[in-house]
């Protein structure tokens, strides 16, 4: 471990949320002998004993994470230290002015007060990867997207491991980075699931390999625009070296597009649809039906038949071709990747077959959390009944239209039901509208035909309704049991 320039032993960082990623922060911290103060809106988070029992300063003030309004003081060019308007400004001025860095968890909007107030004043705000990575430098690949990461970093993890390569999965698959690299030893590769919360405030990783799976709107509350979305993916290339590789989907114009103009490092790409230049595409072979191949402008290197993959469906297709394409480039072999690529299957709420009667199929894909995942989900079956709905994070479900021609009936719960519904009856699918997801389980059996197959795939965050979209998937699958039983019966 060493100090990362530009910090200083003793030095102040302030840490924002003391979730998993701020108390991963905290220890790399600790481990820097830096001096500490935290920030936390919800003065009863069960981690603040904790902190405070580490001899941390720990500040409970929920106005220092609001949004900032444009009028607000904090936005004001004209002076380093804008004047204090009221007790919560007074609060950050105090804050901020020994301040080396500020250290947001990725939940934080960019646009918080205290986020806005570091960045007019040149204070240095760095994601926790960045951190854990600035302070034990590992060799690290890192995979973005906006869907398909966890799959991804799975995959990859997989067919290092296999090639027997020592790889750790971390990031947003579970473990932070920051933690992780406290106890990886020197010769693990780390496979690094990264938000684009994470990237907005991440300048350089160092990463051997930066993956970019694809790109549709999403979390636009947070951004504000595709622009500044698309630019957050990006980041996940900024600072890379010129034997380092950026890896871009070749079916994906807006990924390739970002690849061309912020990726500096060595160029490759993948495909589910064809070959490519550099990386791994889909080619046909006369007797073992479509592969994924290593291409490499010259020779053609089979990998593994698409037919011997968990699923055939593009995105699923797609993942293993990225994840390949990355593994391939830092040392993997053929069969290695070949065995973790047959063996693979997706965790939990992932486009999961629930239950199956003589008529219908039930499948939870609760992890489809935007509408780019639900339209992939919806590919699945040729008759499908689709429950839907959710919290929309500032997504227009317009994408939609010309993606539900496999859709027979949908049914829509939470904030987006009438939003989803208005597309969908402009689509002619027509709509059941359900107080809960027990509620759409019932509607969902009762319109659905014989050999309908019932999806969830929300479209949609989960946080009107859930906890998060595993407590939703959960639900869904008890509701189905329920049903179930009762059908029994």
């Amino acid at each position: 471990m060493h100090l990362p320039a530009p910090l200083r032993s003793g030095d102040v960082v302030v840490v924002v949320g003391v979730g998993a990623s701020g108390m991963a922060a905290i220890r790399v911290l600790e481990r820097l002998g830096m001096s500490i103060a935290v920030i936390e809106a919800d003065p009863e988070h069960a981690a603040l004993d904790e902190v405070r029992a580490r001899g941390h300063r720990v500040v409970t003030e929920a106005g220092l994470t609001d949004t900032v309004p444009p009028e607000h003081p904090a936005r004001a060019e004209s002076s380093r230290r804008p004047p204090a308007a009221d007790a919560i400004d007074q609060l950050l001025e105090e804050l901020l002015d020994t301040a080396a860095l500020v250290v947001p968890s990725p939940g934080v909007s960019e646009h918080a007060r205290v986020l806005v107030a570091a960045l007019d004043n040149a204070i240095p705000v760095w994601s926790e990867p960045q951190l854990g990575l600035r302070a034990v430098p590992h060799q690290t690949i890192g995979v973005t997207g906006t869907n398909g990461k966890t799959s991804t970093t799975e995959l990859i993890t997989a067919m290092l491991t296999a090639s027997g390569l020592p790889a750790l999965a971390c990031g947003n698959i579970g473990r932070p980075v920051a933690d992780t690299v406290l106890e990886a030893t020197a010769d693990v590769t780390l496979v690094a699931e990264l938000s684009s919360f994470q990237l907005r405030f991440t300048e350089r990783l160092g990463l051997v390999a930066g993956v970019l799976l694809n790109l549709a709107e999403d979390h636009l509350d947070w951004h504000e625009s595709m622009q500044a979305y698309g630019a957050a993916k990006a980041q996940i290339w900024h600072g890379q070296g010129e034997h380092d590789w950026s890896i871009a989907n070749a079916d994906d114009a807006q990924t390739l597009e970002l690849q061309r103009r912020y990726a500096t490092s060595q160029h490759a790409q993948f495909s589910s649809s064809r070959a490519v230049d550099l990386g791994v595409g889909r080619v046909e072979d006369t007797s073992e039906g479509d592969l994924l191949a290593w291409c490499d402008g010259t020779t053609i290197t089979p990998l593994v038949a698409v037919s011997d993959l968990w699923s055939s469906a593009d995105h699923h297709v797609a993942n293993v071709a990225a994840a390949a394409t990355a593994a391939m480039l830092v040392g993997a072999t053929r069969d290695g990747v070949k065995q973790a690529a047959q063996a693979f299957r997706p965790g939990n709420h992932r486009g999961i077959v629930v239950a199956k009667t003589a008529e219908i199929t039930w499948v939870n894909d609760s992890k489809a959390t935007n509408p780019h995942a639900a339209a992939a989900a919806l590919t699945m079956a040729p008759h499908i009944v689709w429950i839907a709905g959710g919290v929309s994070k500032g997504v227009d479900f317009v994408s939609l239209r010309g993606r539900l021609s496999n859709v027979d009936h949908a049914v829509v719960i939470g904030e987006a039901a009438a939003a989803i519904a208005s597309v969908c009856r402009q689509e002619g699918v027509p709509v059941t509208t359900a107080t809960s997801i027990e509620d759409a389980v019932a509607r969902a059996e009762h319109v659905a035909t014989a050999g309908a197959t019932v999806v969830l795939a929300p479209a949609c965050a989960s946080f009107d309704q859930f906890a998060n979209y595993q407590e939703r998937g959960q639900r869904f699958v008890q509701a189905v049991d329920a049903l179930l039983g009762r059908v029994a019966s």
